[in-house]
């Protein structure tokens, strides 16, 4: 704003669309703490804290990496996830 001669309208509201977005910005902010704020005060359950260490086997470990199951799992999850974006499309979906 400190470059715009009175009479330069695009300047203006350009400085204004800034200001706008940055209120915008302040404000999610603002929404995004309180939320977390909120979660910070929910009580952790007792079964999270009594619940140890969960490891998976090694024979099971063994036959998902024989049948690349993180592979195929990622696959699948692409292939929905396109699916789901596709359907959204006015005229295709």
């Amino acid at each position: 704003m400190g470059n715009c001669s009175f009479y330069d309208v695009p300047c203006w509201l350009g400085w204004l669309v800034a200001e706008i977005k940055a209120v915008f910005i302040w404000l999610l902010e603002a929404v995004f703490n309180a939320l977390l704020a909120i979660l910070n005060l929910l009580p952790v359950p007792d079964f999270f804290n009594d619940m140890g260490s969960f490891q998976i086997p090694d024979s099971v470990m063994y036959f998902a990496d024989a049948f690349a199951l993180p592979e195929g799992v990622a696959m699948i999850v692409s292939a929905y996830t396109f699916r789901f974006i596709l359907r959204r499309i006015p005229g295709i979906g």
